[in-house]
């Protein structure tokens, strides 16, 4: 594969996972679009992202219960690392493991995605578990009885939080702080394997950018992300109800489950107000109506995870936590977005045109719809050929 084969396939896979509008025109009526919209959105709030929850909660709190098996500056390294080479080699696995040849090559490959998107998700677990590990133990955060962090020993976490934010913004790298509800990813062949990173369109160009473009991508803005979450999750801890486990976990869905809503239903007005402008100005709109998302996201992600330890299996923890993952993973893969799960690629702030760079690629029904209506055409088209060599030979 040439270089600017290669260059224009990486293009086509950033633009792929940001693109929102995937539904053509000229295929349904507009309101019937809203309604597809509408389902998608429903469907990533409370059927997709309550499972990642789940599987997410499920794995981490497996490893908490066997500390001694995942040591904390180790399985940081190796989360860390890994998820390194994963960026490096992604072509070479995007090129070796997608077989499409006849039926058992398929199912093969099939087989070997899923294993790479559970191993990618162990790995994410292992950099964000032992990431906070680490945070808390270098800022000296310390728990209540209820597992809550103390407002009193909370400062300097707070302190890194907002600096992270602070680089994030300036590197134009918020929107990576993003997760479901407001992202869906579908286990499209193309998207498996690869994903964005920070220097997308040069990255092929010599084997320094390579690795250049993955540390950025995964050591700094990764673990910004990162650090920048754990900050949001000991806020709502300290402010929302800390003396109530309960009340502040189901104070935390409702109030995510509300601020989801209220962000979904202005997108339309944000997208129309950062069309009409541009330079500075429109980067600073994109960043706050992206600053208002992650918050959502925080709040809704943090009362699932809560809930799920309070009322799913709470005597038997590690029967909870096993369910958790066979539940989650395998309802994921038969939904076809396990992918969802993958905390990976970079995108930066405002770099679509006009609007769309405050538009989330949440679609599931969008998706499913098109490709449908691609199929059919294809079949029709195969069958206008067909019919058009019998014509020939009579």
């Amino acid at each position: 594969m040439d270089y600017k084969q290669n260059l224009n396939e990486h293009l086509n896979v950033q633009d792929g996972i940001q693109k929102i509008v995937l539904v053509p025109k000229n295929l349904v009526h507009k309101s019937k679009i809203s309604v597809i919209s509408l389902v998608d959105i429903l469907i990533s709030i409370f059927v997709v992202g309550p499972l990642v929850v789940l599987t997410w909660r499920g794995l981490w709190g497996y490893m908490d219960i066997h500390a001694e098996y995942f040591p904390v500056w180790p399985c940081f390294l190796l989360g860390l690392s890994a998820h390194v080479m994963l960026a490096m080699i992604q072509n070479s696995l995007h090129s070796l493991l997608l077989w499409n040849h006849n039926w058992y090559q398929k199912l093969i490959s099939n087989i070997i995605r899923r294993i790479y998107t559970f191993g990618f998700l162990v790995v994410s677990i292992l950099h964000w578990r032992n990431g906070w590990a680490i945070i808390d133990s270098l800022t000296h955060v310390e728990y209540g009885p209820d597992m809550l962090v103390k407002r009193e020993s909370c400062q300097l976490a707070l302190i890194l939080s907002v600096t992270c934010y602070g680089v994030l913004a300036a590197i134009k790298s918020l929107r990576n702080a993003i997760a479901t509800p407001f992202a869906i990813c579908i286990d499209k062949s193309d998207y498996v394997f690869r994903f964005p990173t920070m220097l997308n369109d040069k990255r092929d160009t010599s084997y320094l950018l390579l690795i250049l473009d993955c540390i950025l991508s995964v050591v700094l803005v990764a673990n910004l992300v990162m650090i920048f979450w754990r900050g949001l999750f000991i806020v709502v801890d300290v402010i929302l109800l800390p003396e109530n486990l309960i009340a502040s976990a189901w104070s935390s869905v409702v109030i995510g489950l509300l601020f989801v809503g209220l962000v979904f239903r202005i997108q339309g007005f944000m997208k129309t107000l950062c069309s009409e402008k541009v330079g500075l100005l429109r980067l600073i709109i994109a960043d706050f109506y992206i600053s208002l998302t992650i918050i959502a996201t925080v709040f809704y992600w943090r009362g699932l995870w809560y809930l799920i330890n309070i009322y799913f299996l709470p005597s038997v923890p590690d029967l909870s936590n096993l369910v958790s993952v066979a539940i989650g993973f395998l309802a994921l893969v038969l939904l076809n977005c396990s992918n969802t799960l993958l905390v990976r690629g970079v995108c930066l702030d405002a770099k679509e045109p006009k609007g769309e760079c405050v538009i989330f690629p949440c679609q599931y029904l969008s998706i499913i719809l098109k490709q449908d209506n691609t199929m059919t055409k294809t079949d029709a088209s195969e069958e206008e050929l067909i019919n058009k060599n019998e014509n020939a030979n009579v």
